[in-house]
């Protein structure tokens, strides 16, 4: 046999074997999550009425991970890390459990997170996924999973101009390498700039801090540009006070925040104002 026959076949070797390896790695994964998954259950209590802040205390000093959902070279596919969580994971894993309710199944919160996360049932592609929050807040509103509490007030109104994936293209492998999902990318944002919803400017905070409710979801604008959503949580009433229950990048698991919502959005110089939703079963 050849020099070169002996390579190709030590190489075939390698690439078949590392296939059921990455399959079994896999495939241990998701009975993990699913074992966390029955915890979790196992811990929702069925003395009193259940808000998205009461299920979303349940992941208080899970640990923060960046960039769990990216994937690439692999294709696109839903992602369930209950044992490490970013900001935006947090808010959709806890959603998805609170909208199932007590007696929902692995199945059913696999359905729903993909719904929230992608807008439908399937996937179909890195690009199909909601990466801007905007994005994320239209698609939820429209399926009936939120309602922008401040669609009636309406003190400012956000046309995005979110762009920031695609002029900052390198910091994305899956559309640095991929013409197609870049293009895709860059369409889904064009598209938003046509949108517009009702927020809460930095300014009126304190005059319509009150439409906050324990449960909501809050998302801080920022003037970073490109970019519409820089931090997401979930407002949590704590000793007379309205904190966020968030997994920051600072403290590195989630907790209530010490500070109240008014008081991150005006210490925050880069928050410019929130966008309020109010989950919905």
């Amino acid at each position: 046999m050849s020099r070169r026959a002996v390579q190709t076949a030590a190489l075939l070797i390698v690439m078949l074997c590392a296939l059921p390896i990455t399959a079994y790695a896999q495939k241990e994964s998701d009975t993990r999550q699913q074992e966390l998954f029955t915890r979790i259950m196992e811990r929702r209590t069925a003395a009193t009425e259940e808000t998205l802040a009461d299920v979303a205390a349940l992941f208080i000093g899970t640990p923060y991970a960046a960039h769990t959902l990216e994937t690439y070279p692999a294709p696109e596919r839903l992602t369930v890390r209950l044992d490490s969580v970013d900001c935006t994971t947090f808010v959709e894993q806890a959603l998805a459990l609170w909208i199932i309710g007590r007696e929902g199944t692995w199945d059913e919160f696999t359905r729903q997170l993909t719904r929230i996360r992608y807008g439908s049932d399937s996937i179909k592609g890195y690009a199909s996924r909601l990466h801007y929050i905007t994005a994320w807040a239209e698609a939820n509103t429209a399926a009936g999973r939120t309602v922008n509490p401040m669609d009636s007030l309406c003190p400012g109104r956000l046309t995005p101009q979110c762009n920031f994936m695609t002029r900052h293209r390198e910091k994305y492998p899956a559309i640095a390498n991929d013409s197609t999902e870049y293009a895709r990318i860059a369409a889904m944002e064009e598209r938003l700039a046509g949108t517009s919803l009702c927020i809460l400017p930095k300014e009126d905070f304190n005059r319509y801090s009150g439409t906050i409710h324990h449960g909501d979801i809050i998302a801080f604008l920022t003037t970073t540009e490109g970019l519409d959503v820089s931090h997401i949580g979930i407002a949590y009433e704590k000793e007379g006070k309205t904190a966020l229950l968030h997994a920051p990048t600072v403290g590195k698991e989630v907790e209530i925040s010490h500070e109240s919502i008014g008081e991150i959005l005006g210490n925050r110089l880069t928050y410019s104002g929130l966008i309020v939703l109010r989950p919905l079963k």
